[in-house]
């Protein structure tokens, strides 16, 4: 029996000796697999969080890459006149040519401040943008009008002018034009008395037609005058620019002595009103024994005796 009791307690520890040595071997070794296990998970989550950021990266080089090719293609598509159609009009500046002053009072200006000129008219059949502009060897001027053009007021009905925006001191407009519009465009010289070829040259969505325009007027708007004593006994048919007024006495009706302030008859007569730019045609007339007085169209003109000279007026054409 004690031998018994003594054989179990032997073994019982022996048992607990191995326990004791095998135990912290078993911990140890589950303690590298768990350590191995969260650095495995730990590597995944960071290639996870890589490949995350480098989707994310790819995205907005790809958004990135887009926006530029649009950009190019925006620009391209702006710029490039060479897709648009060209349309050209051909002539010439030269002592043959109408005349007027580009810069100066028409009816002040000298000889020395003429500027020759050509005006055309611009049909456009496509809405769309445009670009006009000229090629010359001399510097150009050009101005665009939204109806008629008058020498005799050149700036009544303008809309744009251009000098040296297409370089080489060429004119250039760049403007939206609709379907259906017609242009007026004068060519001109940027120094008085140029003469020389140019052509103008129209870009646009298509082809445009150009007419060349007939001026009523003469060919040189002569100096206005108050009064036309300078042309008594001349007989002759003169055109000039005239502002309504009603600022000054004057002597007859219908034909008027040759010393009234043709801007007061022009109204009296009843061609323009006060204020308003018109281009008016006189005839010079011989000596009147009588001059008869009126009231018309809020002026009153006065009855004189005979006078050497007189005239009439024969027609108006009013800018505004």
């Amino acid at each position: 029996m004690h031998i018994l009791l003594k054989i179990g307690s032997v073994s019982l520890v022996l048992i607990m000796i191995a326990t004791a040595i095998t135990l912290p071997i078993v911990m140890h070794f589950l303690r590298q697999n768990k350590d191995t296990a969260i650095s495995s998970n730990e590597t995944t989550t960071t290639a996870a969080a890589s490949r995350t950021t480098l989707m994310t990266s790819s995205q907005e080089h790809g958004n990135s890459t887009n926006v530029t090719a649009n950009i190019g293609v925006n620009t391209t598509a702006v710029i490039d006149d060479a897709s648009k159609t060209q349309s050209i009009y051909s002539s010439v500046l030269n002592n043959a040519s109408l005349i007027y002053c580009r810069d100066e009072n028409p009816y002040t200006c000298t000889s020395s401040a003429y500027n020759y000129y050509d005006i055309i008219e611009i049909n456009v059949n496509t809405s769309g943008n445009y670009t006009i502009t000229s090629n010359s060897k001399f510097d150009t001027y050009g101005y665009i009008y939204n109806k008629t053009f008058s020498p005799f007021f050149p700036s009544v009905n303008l809309v744009k002018s251009a000098d040296d925006e297409g370089g080489n001191h060429q004119f250039l407009f760049d403007i939206d034009l609709q379907a259906g519009t017609m242009v007026t465009l004068v060519i001109t010289t940027y120094s008085p008395n140029t003469a020389g070829a140019f052509s103008v040259i129209v870009a646009g969505p298509t082809t445009v037609q150009f007419l060349q325009l007939n001026i009523t007027a003469p060919r040189l708007p002569l100096p206005s005058p108050i009064n036309l004593v300078a042309f008594r006994g001349t007989n002759r048919t003169l055109t000039f620019g005239v502002v309504g007024s009603a600022s000054a006495n004057i002597w007859g009706t219908t034909i008027y002595t040759d010393d009234s302030p043709t801007a007061v008859t022009s109204v009296h007569s009843g061609f323009v009103r006060v204020g308003q730019r018109c281009v008016v045609t006189f005839m010079m007339l011989p000596g009147q024994d009588e001059y008869i007085g009126s009231t018309q169209n809020g002026i009153t003109s006065r009855s004189w005796i005979a006078w050497v000279g007189s005239y009439t007026i024969i027609q108006s054409t009013c800018i505004d």
